[in-house]
């Protein structure tokens, strides 16, 4: 992006992660610059709310596009394609959103700081698998991969983590926003997406992860609930029940 005297500046990230690994050279000479500043404009990184089983709100935060490139590779390549020895477009800010997609369903305000190194190190762990792998004539399909990935203290392996994220996705897509009211479609919808998250992890998960799963998914639906003034909640629970009476009758 190229800044100018009409740039909007509240809309861009100045990214100096890189900006002081200059190789081979005294960072302290005044005559050497910067190597790397990457701007990103504020459209280009999402802020995302979670809420976690503790009921605590926190962020994450997720990149979609840098210089030009969108961020839309599956992860499973991109890890595969590191492990290749290929140069990556963007790794780094890969491996920053698939650590934002796995906390945002299953980490919480007081696990986050340490999941986030957890899964760092998972990630790490995985591309040295997939290099193990490569030189011994085995196939990296996800089935294949049994590196463990910690997050708010259960593991996972990584086909076990996305297939996991996917459901906590769809479940919580089908819930309103916390604050944003709630009729009797919306309480419904709720049942729908505890149903979802329950049903997948009763058949494929650990009792570990099932709880982590069920408990966060509990823990944002009682957040809605808690929102719902008393006496609208309360009214939502009688239509509930004499429509349940009504179909009774009905048979």
């Amino acid at each position: 992006m190229n800044v100018s005297n009409i740039t909007n500046l509240t809309r861009i990230k100045f990214d100096t992660s890189q900006a002081l690994r200059i190789k081979n050279n005294d960072i302290n000479r005044a005559d050497k610059a910067p190597s790397e500043i990457t701007f990103i404009p504020g459209e280009n990184i999402d802020h995302e709310k979670c809420i976690g089983k503790d009921g605590n709100e926190f962020e994450v935060i997720s990149y979609c596009k840098i210089k030009e490139e969108t961020l839309n590779k599956d992860y499973l390549d991109v890890f595969a394609a590191k492990a290749q020895g290929k140069d990556v477009n963007c790794y780094d800010y890969y491996v920053e959103n698939f650590i934002s997609k796995i906390a945002k369903n299953f980490s919480d305000s007081g696990s986050l700081k340490n999941d986030m190194k957890s899964l760092k190190k998972g990630i790490n762990n995985l591309v040295g698998e997939m290099k193990k792998n490569i030189s011994r004539g085995i196939s990296n399909d996800i089935e294949n991969l049994n590196t463990k990935f910690n997050v708010n203290e259960v593991d996972f392996t990584f086909k076990e983590l996305m297939d996991s994220s996917k459901v906590m996705d769809c479940a919580s897509s089908i819930l309103v926003n916390t604050g944003s009211g709630l009729d009797y479609e919306g309480y419904a919808e709720m049942g729908i997406a505890k149903g979802k998250v329950n049903t997948y992890a009763g058949k494929n998960l650990n009792i570990d992860q099932q709880k982590l799963l069920n408990s966060t998914m509990s823990t944002r639906i009682q957040k809605i609930i808690d929102s719902v003034p008393y006496k609208m909640y309360k009214m939502l629970l009688m239509k509930n029940m004499h429509k349940k009476l009504w179909i009774l009758f009905q048979m």
